[in-house]
């Protein structure tokens, strides 16, 4: 990466009209005598300052995300509750919806007959594979 740096600033200062031979010769002589020490020199230094900058952008993110999501989503979850509760309340009231007699009894039956078939084949199971 940096003779590709230094080959376009030389490239660069060549073709400035108004530079003349003798400037244009001594930068190009600075920069390819400084250019392989001072780049890397200041890549490190500037690589250096983006990653203390990044680690404090991320400690301040993973300690003030989290309460904002948690205060945003409190917010959210209580407006939304709101705004229900008022769609609620605005429509008309038909009466409670119960299930028939016909309905429970064989709700009873169901339950009943998984109670008896899948208990015993449980208890069975776990006898079977007990050590």
């Amino acid at each position: 990466c940096v003779p590709l740096v230094i080959s376009t600033c030389v490239w660069t200062v060549w073709t400035l009209a108004a530079v003349g031979p003798a400037r244009k010769t001594l930068s190009t002589i600075l920069m390819c005598g400084l250019g392989p020490i001072v780049l890397p020199l200041l890549s490190s230094i500037v690589l250096g300052i983006a990653w203390v900058a990044f680690s404090v952008l991320a400690a301040a993110a993973a300690t003030l995300l989290p309460c904002v999501v948690l205060i945003s989503a409190l917010y959210w979850g209580l407006v939304s509750a709101a705004e229900f509760r008022t769609r609620e309340r605005r429509k008309p009231q038909d009466g409670a919806q119960d299930i028939t007699f016909t309905e429970m009894l064989l709700a009873i039956f169901a339950a009943a007959t998984s109670l008896a078939v899948t208990g015993p084949v449980v208890l069975l199971l776990t006898l079977v594979k007990s050590p």
